[in-house]
């Protein structure tokens, strides 16, 4: 089943929002993300978080609506979100959309990109979404759909990633080699409808942008 998880962050994206909740799919929020679906007339399967940064109205009037609570304490671990992803990743999701998780605290955004990685290994294809960029994961290798002038950046997020080989983008890279601190994988571009990337070793960031 899809999932779909509201965090906390800006979500500037309704009408995309109304492409993923359709059919058959679970809406998790993460504490103050309860707003987002609140704005939305959606009712979430779960709320989750120590709701710190959730409206206390917005808390009651889902309480009302019967919605399930599971309340960490604030200090934890892990992220508000990061729990949201991992209930996801434990039920078997057949995939994963995170909204509001981008925004004005650049912490969270990083960290949110970060945790990303722990679903593409367990199998589970875990996407970040705002109205300008979609963000997953590569692992090994992967094939992106899309079409004739459209960007894909490739942002190594484990220092550097090793044996980076592209087909169908405009800037090819031939078992090349992308560091964290260099911008050599920025802005490039589809040649035609279909890309693919392979890397041999280390993680790479996938950002589908549009200004």
């Amino acid at each position: 089943m899809r999932y779909i998880i509201f965090c906390n962050g800006s979500l500037d994206c309704p009408s995309l929002i109304k492409k993923f909740a359709v059919g058959s799919f679970k809406l998790i929020c993460c504490d103050g993300g309860i707003r987002h679906a609140k704005k939305l007339n959606l009712i979430p399967d779960l709320i989750v978080g120590d709701l710190d940064s959730a409206d206390s109205a917005d808390v009651n009037y889902f309480k009302e609506k019967g919605v399930e609570f599971k309340i960490y304490p604030t200090e934890k671990n892990d992220t508000d979100s990061a729990m949201a992803l991992n209930l996801a990743i434990e039920e078997k999701a057949s995939e994963v959309y995170l909204f509001g998780a981008t925004g004005t605290r650049l912490d969270h955004t990083l960290a949110n990109v970060g945790m990303l990685i722990n679903a593409e290994k367990a199998g589970v294809p875990a996407f970040i979404v705002d109205s300008n960029n979609t963000v997953e994961i590569i692992l090994n290798e992967k094939s992106f759909k899309g079409k004739k002038g459209d960007n894909l950046s490739l942002i190594p997020i484990s220092g550097v990633a090793r044996g980076v080989t592209t087909n169908g983008l405009y800037y090819p890279l031939e078992n090349a080699e992308l560091d964290f601190a260099r911008t050599r994988g920025i802005s490039n571009v589809f040649v035609g409808e279909v890309a693919t990337v392979t890397v041999k070793e280390g993680i790479l960031a996938a950002i589908r942008a549009v200004d």
